[in-house]
């Protein structure tokens, strides 16, 4: 018999901004940390999608490095201290900057919350409620010359970047797979 198939994706729910593109900079934590505030206050405040300054963590956070890397957690703890502007009014630059003031677009985040590594299941509930990010390992050649399609490989654990679970499948053959 045919697997039950699942489908969840924010992503075709419109709750999820554009790609957005780090460049060459160390700054995939703030990116996984600002879409997914991005997201979130979409779906639990006011349905409207606003895109929000990632060039603000990088230059304003006192806790991780910049153009050099850092953590989604202390990106989280930035916003529950300060409150987000637009990425209009507070561009991407790649480049570290002076932390400057901007009109606040959304306030601070009231809570993080930490699922349980590895425990997919949990990971699962968390989409449920908003995108989450996920740190991975992303050095290996299969994410360097990805394209399009699903990537089925062994990852490792050793940790080196940070993404955005937006959706979840079985429709492939039954394969479950993180969007």
């Amino acid at each position: 018999t045919p697997s039950p198939t699942f489908s969840w994706s924010w992503k075709t729910k419109g709750y999820v901004t554009p790609i957005k593109s780090q460049g060459s900079a160390g700054t995939c934590y703030e990116h996984a940390a600002i879409e997914t505030i991005e997201s979130a206050w979409a779906i639990h405040k006011n349905g409207t999608l606003k895109v929000l300054s990632v060039q603000q963590g990088v230059d304003c956070s006192r806790r991780n490095e910049g153009i050099n890397g850092g953590f989604v957690a202390q990106s989280y703890q930035d916003a529950i201290e300060t409150a987000r502007c637009l990425e209009s009014a507070y561009p991407y630059t790649a480049k570290k900057g002076v932390c400057r003031k901007c009109t606040a677009a959304v306030p601070k985040l009231a809570k993080m919350v930490q699922v349980k590594q590895y425990d997919e299941n949990a990971i699962l509930q968390a989409l449920l409620i908003n995108p989450i990010s996920v740190s991975i390992t992303g050095s290996g050649k299969e994410f360097q010359f990805y394209k399009s399609g699903i990537l089925d490989f062994k990852c490792g654990t050793d940790i080196d970047h940070d993404v955005v679970i937006v959706g979840a499948s079985s429709t492939n053959n039954g394969t479950p797979y993180w969007e």
